[in-house]
Formats: structure tokens, C-alpha cells, sequence
């Protein structure tokens, strides 16, 4: 009888729940997942950024020198 009642209708009310709080677990995940891979290249492009005004800063002085 469940079976036939699931066909007709579709899942219940419980198990639509189930499937979205499944989708919205995973959808974090993903969230988390990109979030820190830009932390990862913001941390990068800072670093990055930090070494060549070191390194022309360095150029500058050899130059005034």
C-alpha cells in the first residue's frame, strides 16, 4: 500500500525534509569548501604581493645608491 501511495503522490512530508536537509548539507559543504579555498588565494596574492614591493623597494635603493 506504501508503495502504491508513493507512487501516486510522491514522497512524504518526512522524507521531502530528509532530501532537503541532505541538499542544504551538502550545499554548505560546498560553501565551506570555496570559501576556503579563496582564503587560501587571498593569503597567497598577499604574500605574493608583499615579496615584489620587497623586491622593488630593494631595486629602488641599489638605483639611489
Amino acid at each position: 500500500m506504501q508503495t502504491i501511495n508513493r507512487f501516486l503522490y510522491g514522497p512524504t512530508p518526512e522524507e521531502r525534509v530528509r532530501a532537503w536537509q541532505g541538499k542544504l548539507r551538502a550545499e554548505a559543504r560546498q560553501l565551506d569548501k570555496e570559501m576556503r579555498q579563496v582564503g587560501t588565494l587571498l593569503r597567497k596574492v598577499s604574500q605574493f604581493s608583499t615579496k615584489v614591493s620587497r623586491r622593488s623597494s630593494k631595486l629602488q635603493l641599489q638605483k639611489c645608491a
